[in-house]
């Protein structure tokens, strides 16, 4: 079960070293106008627009976290930099 500041790759991406974090999103955040349905936990990646991991608004995509993932592992254990260099 993933939690928030898990990192991940899915199915579709293992092995080729591009990582997302799981983050919460709220209520409010969808009504400022983050682009997903219900409130919950996401995947985000494409750090593009600051470099808080650990900020939904650091980021340009975000999905729903699907079945199949590889864990990679958690925020504080990898540390910011080495996130930041492979989830652009």
């Amino acid at each position: 079960m993933i939690r928030f500041g898990d990192i991940v790759k899915t199915k579709s991406e293992i092995g080729s070293g591009y990582w997302k974090i799981a983050l919460p999103v709220t209520r409010r955040m969808i009504d400022a106008g983050l682009n997903v349905e219900k409130p919950g936990l996401y995947l985000f990646y494409g750090m593009w627009y600051g470099d808080n991991p650990l900020s939904t608004k650091s980021f340009g995509k975000v999905e729903a976290i699907p079945q199949e993932y590889e864990l990679i592992g958690h925020i504080s254990k990898v540390g910011c930099a080495e996130f930041e260099k492979h989830s652009k």
